[in-house]
């Protein structure tokens, strides 16, 4: 017995298949000359925002060859670059100079459990808190400056861990990485 499920199937399934037989065609046409390529590198990252030009940084200083950053945005930086220029560091260096020493990764990663209503991957999580002091040491040694004696307990969290950057704005980091990279 045919029904409406059945007959959308059947032609899905046709459909597919249909695409599935023209790969090969479009595939070898593609391959039939020899490509030449106007530049080469070893590394190709996407997005020159944090994530990117600390991996784009870390890959040169690690000395694994050439690197080429892409970025979707007119600007370096991407949407790091246009945020408020805030990091949340369980025990960074103003942090403890303010006699807050109850702090950890840990409280971190359950701070942000809590405002995400339990929707988080943990382990991600519990990586990145981890790994925050390496993040604001990375920006310090690239020439971040971070505003003085600046630490505040902001929406979300049960400490005082937020630094921010001298003009409050993410380029502050950005720019810096760039300018290492």
């Amino acid at each position: 017995m045919q029904n409406r499920r059945s007959f959308l199937k059947l032609g899905a399934g046709a459909a597919l298949g249909g695409i599935a037989a023209t790969i090969p065609t479009m595939a070898n046409a593609s391959c039939a000359t020899e490509i030449k390529w106007d530049e080469t590198f070893d590394t190709i990252v996407i997005g020159s925002g944090f994530a990117g030009l600390s991996a784009a940084l870390n890959t040169k200083k690690q000395g694994l060859g050439s690197v080429l950053v892409l970025e979707k945005m007119q600007v370096i930086g991407g949407n790091s670059a246009i945020n408020g220029g805030w990091l949340a560091i369980p025990k960074n260096p103003i942090q403890l100079a303010q006699g807050v020493n109850d702090d950890s990764p840990a409280e971190l990663v359950k701070d942000q459990i809590i405002s995400g209503r339990g929707m988080a991957d943990i382990p991600y999580l519990e990586m990145i808190a981890n790994r925050s002091l390496d993040a604001y040491q990375l920006c310090i040694d690239n020439g971040v400056i971070f505003r003085k004696d600046f630490n505040i307990q902001v929406g979300g969290h049960n400490k005082a861990r937020a630094i921010r950057t001298k003009h409050g704005t993410g380029g502050d980091i950005t720019t810096k990485l760039y300018e290492s990279a």
